[in-house]
């Protein structure tokens, strides 16, 4: 059955193109958007800690949401 392997991910693939319209949506909503879409995959956001630190999750007690089933 398929699986995905570390070669499958597309993680480490440079963005090609980051453009979208932000008029519509908060600084902090922003901001999350731009580290995701980093078009550099070693600056890109990768993992839970480091999404806690960013404005858009302040606020949010992200330890209860992975210990849920």
């Amino acid at each position: 059955y398929p699986v995905m392997t570390i070669e499958d991910t597309t993680e480490d693939h440079p963005i090609i193109r980051t453009s979208f319209d932000t008029q519509d949506i908060t600084k902090s909503a922003e901001d999350l958007l731009k580290r995701l879409l980093q078009p550099n995959p070693r600056l890109r956001l990768k993992s839970i800690l480091e999404l806690q630190r960013i404005g858009f999750f302040m606020g949010f007690d992200i330890r209860s949401y992975t210990l849920k089933e």
